[in-house]
């Protein structure tokens, strides 16, 4: 374990190298078993439900999708997500199809279908390009944006061809550093919106962003998995939704339960796909809305995070924190390629975590008592309430991690 997740608290570790899960929460070898007591399983303060296979012992589709992206990716050497979005647009995985990097987000925006559906985190992005200045006359001003990274910044996407933006000078992936004068680059996402939408006129100084760091696309379109697997993967993918939904109807019926009273539903059709290279981590936070959310891991491992203790729960600083795990601390760009660390590097880390930690949120987040560390590995399926605070990593050694995420509402907790 520890070779996987070079840097994480020893405790953490320890615990994981004996069950899959560290702290509250229930380890699930028997299919059935889950169906018939989900509920129960994520009451308040149980913390997260692992089952282990449980793809293949619900019988789900996404087996079919891990066992693909197994086949197309297990031969890989040293897999990068962003090497490998380059090779799919040609169809070939071995070494020597491998164009030559560094990436900019446009190149990746213009190859892969798959990336414009979702955001990426560029944290850990180069940004050391040639910086631009774009004058935008009017409006439409014929652009969308997205987070920059998981709470702060913009970036353009979907830009109207010949419209105002593009005619401007501006790209797809662009990176808005300030806009009329006013600092975006790490403003809180209602303030970077503000300043994209407030004038008439804009003036934006932008750069194209390199990605050399672990890379970390999520809230994307079953097309990822398209991309990296064909065609029959991703229909497997799409089919997750419908066949749980259709196993956890069939258990109500039985138990004779009214939707109303227990029954987890479905809210959308379709499910998410997060997909990162070892190193690259998710936010710590409480989802807007909670739901029960399942997460099915296709290829990789993810190390998540939940926080299911009330009484030892502690307050989120701020509308929406930027806090992760420490293997996304802030790295200078020559030693952002975590995967191949050095030992020196591995044990900066474990002499930065508990202070990283203890300056953001007042004590050592993951070796606490009140949260709980589950290890999911391709085929595993983990649920966990939306309502705790949570975040996900994708284990180093590993990657690229690929998952597909879906919620269920469920009217007996809220």
């Amino acid at each position: 374990m520890a070779e996987r997740a070079p840097g994480w608290p020893v405790e953490v570790l320890e615990a994981l190298s004996v069950w899959p899960l560290k702290g509250r929460g229930t380890v699930v070898f028997d299919a059935s078993y889950f169906l018939d007591n989900l509920q129960a399983l994520l009451a308040e303060g149980r913390g997260p439900a692992l089952l282990v296979g449980g793809a293949s012992s619900l019988g789900l589709p996404s087996a079919i999708a891990a066992a693909e992206l197994h086949r197309t990716l297990g031969g890989v050497k040293s897999p990068k997500l962003a090497e490998l979005f380059m090779r799919a647009r040609s169809h070939e995985f071995d070494a020597c199809a491998i164009p030559d990097g560094p990436f900019t987000y446009e190149m990746l925006l213009e190859v892969s279908d798959g990336v414009a559906s979702g955001l990426i985190d560029l944290t850990r992005a180069s940004l050391s390009g040639p910086r631009r200045c774009c004058k935008i006359q009017a409006g439409p001003f014929g652009f969308m944006h997205a987070p920059r990274t998981w709470a702060h910044g913009a970036v353009l996407q979907n830009l109207e061809p010949a419209g105002e933006a593009e005619l401007a000078g501006c790209r797809p992936g662009d990176v808005v550093l300030a806009a009329n004068g006013v600092a975006t680059l790490d403003a809180p996402l209602p303030e970077a919106a503000a300043a994209l939408q407030s004038a008439s006129q804009l003036l934006l100084e932008v750069v194209q962003p390199i990605l050399e760091g672990p890379l970390y696309l999520h809230q994307a379109s079953t097309a990822v998995v398209r991309e990296l697997a064909g065609r029959d993967a991703e229909v497997a993918a799409l089919g997750v939704i419908p066949r749980l939904s259709h196993l956890l109807d069939e258990r109500r019926s039985l138990a004779g339960a009214a939707d109303s009273e227990v029954g987890l539903s479905e809210l959308r059709s379709r499910p998410t796909v997060f997909a990162g290279d070892g190193g690259s981590a998710s936010r710590l936070h409480v989802d807007i809305v909670p739901r029960v959310q399942f997460c099915h891991v296709l290829h990789g491992m993810k190390l998540f995070a939940v926080e299911s203790d009330a009484a030892a729960a502690r307050p989120i600083k701020g509308r929406s924190p930027e806090v992760a795990f420490p293997v996304d601390l802030p790295l200078p760009n020559e030693e952002a390629e975590i995967v191949s660390a050095s030992p020196p590097l591995l044990r900066r880390f474990e002499d930065e975590w508990p202070s990283w930690f203890e300056a953001r949120e007042g004590g050592d987040f993951l070796a606490g008592p009140g949260v709980s560390v589950a290890a999911c590995r391709a085929d595993d399926v983990l649920c966990f309430w939306g309502g705790d605070r949570h975040c996900g990593a994708n284990a180093m050694a590993e990657g690229p991690c690929i998952a597909l995420f879906h919620d269920h509402e469920w009217p007996g907790r809220s």
